[in-house]
């Protein structure tokens, strides 16, 4: 199971944080990082080793993950509420792999009103070990449709969303 993966500077991620210089050093070839749960993490690393792959890593835990956004090119998530809210503020291109393991399907029903805004792309779990790649790279090569899912993503985003979740907070009250 993955949590988050980054299109990211090469030199970035030799460290376990990003930083605002990771982030203005954007300009050199991609490389593929990951979060990982940590259960996931001692399998998640055999794997790259296995495959012999340069420039893929896997993180516990980014504490700047604001700043890992900022750095990708390509972000593919998880979809639950926070995920998406954070990757609508983000305005990158989202691939979405929704978990099929929580309650009434909610992380396919978010990425699919995504979807349906055009501000993300959806891989269904039970074919990301078949298709995530392919897809990874199709959009790569697709600035036009980056550009485009990029743009309606950030059309979603709240910028007032701590204000306006107080205000119904308190009118409860």
């Amino acid at each position: 199971e993955f949590y988050t993966f980054f299109w990211v500077p090469k030199k970035m991620n030799k460290g376990k944080n990003f930083s605002k210089k990771d982030v203005k050093s954007k300009k050199q070839k991609s490389k593929l990082s990951s979060v990982v749960s940590s259960k996931s993490s001692q399998r998640a690393n055999k794997k790259i080793k296995e495959i012999n792959t340069k420039g893929v890593s896997t993180h516990k835990f980014i504490k700047r993950i604001e700043l890992a956004y900022e750095a990708a090119d390509i972000i593919v998530s998880r979809a639950g509420a926070i995920a998406i809210s954070e990757l609508c503020v983000s305005g990158k291109p989202t691939i979405l792999i929704p978990s099929p393991n929580v309650a009434e399907n909610h992380q396919y029903k978010n990425a699919q009103s995504l979807v349906n805004k055009n501000a993300a792309l959806l891989v269904k779990d039970s074919d990301a070990n078949n298709k995530l790649v392919e897809e990874i790279i199709s959009l790569k090569n697709d600035p036009v449709l980056m550009q485009k899912l990029a743009k309606n993503i950030k059309k979603m985003e709240y910028k007032d969303a701590s204000n306006i979740i107080a205000e119904h907070a308190l009118k409860l009250v």
